[in-house]
């Protein structure tokens, strides 16, 4: 006699519903952050824009980027006109200072009680300089570097090399290889390198300060900041690590807000990231900005859609049907 069929087989065939009628949804999400757009990039003295546009039906969304070099600036964020999803949401990041510190607490972190050795404030510095090229086969890249003054206690006849800061922005409308492996286009990734910062002692560490401030609901992140409005969202991340000198090292980001840390600042939309590098002669790390859709929405012929394809939910709604009605009818059976 062959065995009853498996009582499991109900719950089996309500899980194969909910992945058939969850697949269009999850490759909704993938499909709108790494859909090809149109771009426009313009550099303009010492600040780049960059636009990256998708068309949709009564509308469009435009992933936007742009830095200004004197006030070491970097905005990012999404626009949209779609009927069912107008937004818009930013996060500006402006590279306050470079900050040389004595870590009290061996914890990583540049702490309220730490003491300041120095500090190099970017904006404004003499020298700056933005370059920018184009990346094939549709990208971009524009590098700013901030020169940093010699250590001012150096030893007479001393020829200290030339230290300086570089950021580098990477932006491209399509998929294509980036520095550090494929570059998205709902992505604005950038590398920093620090190299031969002038050390005043040899038992400190070094923080990255920037000011982050936020168009849209703001919220505190994993290792970063965000900023939503329903169904976008734009984040800025920070990494987990640094190449210091060659070597992967640990690295710390803190986020201040209301007062908390070094630096001040009160606004809710606002916080206060110091990114914590071990001290090197070379120190490079990658963050990123990037834009999302938070909500899961099915593509249709003529772009995102709330409701979706109807021929795609109409298969995957009979296909449900007769996966359930097949089980049920071997419980009726077996009973």
């Amino acid at each position: 006699m062959s065995p009853p069929p498996s009582p499991r087989l109900p719950r089996f065939g309500l899980l194969l519903c909910i992945l058939v009628l969850g697949t269009p949804s999850a490759f909704a999400q993938s499909d709108w952050e790494t859909a090809p757009r149109t771009a426009d990039f313009e550099a303009q003295g010492d600040a780049f824009y960059y636009t990256a546009s998708q068309a949709v039906a009564g509308g469009e969304n435009r992933i936007e980027a742009d830095f200004a070099l004197g006030e070491a600036r970097l905005h990012a964020g999404l626009l949209s006109t779609e009927p069912d999803a107008q937004a818009h949401i930013a996060i500006d990041t402006t590279f306050v200072a470079l900050v040389e510190f004595v870590d009290l607490g061996h914890d990583g972190a540049l702490s309220a009680g730490d003491p300041v050795v120095q500090r190099e404030e970017l904006a404004g510095i003499a020298g700056a300089n933005l370059d920018t090229r184009t990346v094939p086969p549709m990208g971009y890249e524009a590098t700013a570097t901030y020169p940093l003054r010699a250590p001012s206690d150096a030893p007479l006849g001393f020829d200290a090399p030339p230290g300086f800061l570089e950021l580098r922005f990477e932006l491209a409308p399509q998929r294509q290889p980036g520095l550090d492996g494929p570059l998205a286009p709902n992505q604005v990734r950038y590398h920093v390198r620090i190299a031969d910062f002038p050390f005043q002692r040899n038992d400190t560490s070094l923080a990255l300060e920037t000011l982050m401030a936020a168009t849209g609901q703001p919220r505190s992140i994993s290792s970063g900041f965000a900023a939503d409005a329903h169904p976008f969202e734009v984040a800025h991340r920070w990494p987990p690590e640094a190449l210091v000198d060659g070597s992967r090292r640990p690295a710390h980001v803190t986020l201040v807000q209301d007062g908390q840390g070094p630096r001040e600042t009160s606004a809710a939309a606002t916080r206060v990231a110091y990114f914590v590098v071990p001290p090197g002669a070379d120190v490079r790390f990658s963050p990123e900005a990037s834009v999302t859709r938070a909500q899961l929405v099915p593509i249709g012929p003529t772009g995102p859609q709330l409701l979706g394809d109807g021929a795609v939910y109409l298969l995957a709604v009979v296909s449900c049907v007769l996966v359930v009605g097949a089980a049920t009818a071997a419980r009726l059976r077996r009973r």
